[in-house]
């Protein structure tokens, strides 16, 4: 307009106004930028605030991806698992601040993914599962070289002939060797020597319960396991349970029992499932009823071979 106006461009009312209407709107688009800014300034703050539940879940997910190479049945896939990252996100909102919130997630997914996990494993490897998801959650409750000691990548060599405190059994020398050498911190702070200190240990059904509490005060709950481990591994298992159960925050361990109708929720029309039994255990009976209530009978089909039931679900 500027460069086809004739005469003076004072006068032209249509052109004064045009430019004031240009100005105006060039005013309100700036404005409009600068909350823009200010608004992705902020939604990135609120979206940043939940990276720790993010980096959380990836710990989690790389923890069961692992499991493969225990046993090749163990394959867990990756939209499975955001299955289960969804529904942690769409579980029931209390009035909490954010940290709250994502404390309360983390604790829900973690529960989740455990219990989806441990029900896919055979039982000798729920235990198993359940510490190396504990180490690769919680990597800050093991010091150096401690977890290595556990799972015998740290092994004694031919150690000098030692003389260790009488009430210790000589079979158990080779891994006392082992902790006093790697760990003389430790080795030092546990006053092995004192055998009256240590006498309710030796002697108890149940030692990890019975670590004297001058001790304990002293050491990790890990490092507690690895005096477990050294002293009385008859006990191993019952404190790796207990150390597990505690560092995850859970009563029990054992996974809930096999729910057909929470499976069915849980799982998509495209998913095949595998119910593998124990002698003596039929879930047809359950299974044809959840069937019927669920898609009616006349959808649920059952062929059963010589050898045993194979249960196909439409």
């Amino acid at each position: 307009t500027l460069a086809s106006a004739q005469g003076n461009i004072l006068e032209n009312r249509e052109l004064i106004d045009s430019l004031n209407q240009t100005k105006a709107s060039s005013a309100l688009i700036q404005e409009s930028l600068v909350e823009s800014h200010r608004l992705q300034a902020s939604l990135d703050q609120e979206r940043d605030a939940f990276l720790p539940f993010a980096e959380s879940a990836s710990k989690m997910y790389f923890v069961i991806t692992d499991l493969s190479k225990i046993n090749n049945m163990y394959c867990f896939s990756l939209a499975s698992f955001l299955r289960l990252f969804q529904r942690a996100l769409q579980a029931k909102k209390e009035d909490l601040n954010t940290e709250a919130r994502i404390a309360a997630l983390e604790n829900n997914l973690k529960i989740m993914v455990y219990e989806y996990v441990c029900r896919s494993l055979f039982k000798a490897d729920q235990l198993m599962f359940a510490m190396h998801f504990v180490k690769g959650m919680y990597s800050e409750l093991f010091q150096e070289n401690e977890w290595e000691v556990l799972i015998g990548s740290i092994v004694g060599e031919m150690f000098k002939k030692e003389e260790f405190p009488s009430w210790i059994d000589q079979e158990r020398h080779g891994a006392v060797a082992i902790l006093k050498t790697t760990f003389p911190a430790l080795y030092q702070t546990l006053c092995l020597s004192d055998s009256d200190l240590w006498l309710s240990f030796l002697q108890s059904s149940q030692c990890e319960q019975e670590i004297p509490s001058s001790i304990t005060r002293k050491i990790s709950l890990f490092q507690q396991l690895l005096l477990v481990q050294a002293v009385r591994p008859d006990r191993l298992q019952s404190a790796m349970t207990a150390f597990a159960s505690q560092a995850l925050g859970m009563k029990e361990l054992s996974p809930p029992p096999l729910n057909l109708r929470r499976l069915y929720t849980e799982t998509m029309e495209w998913e095949p499932v595998l119910i593998i039994i124990s002698p003596g255990a039929d879930p047809s009976q359950e299974l044809a009823e959840l069937a019927a209530e669920t898609i009616g009978s006349d959808n649920y089909h059952e062929d059963v071979p010589c050898l045993s039931p194979i249960n196909c679900w439409r």
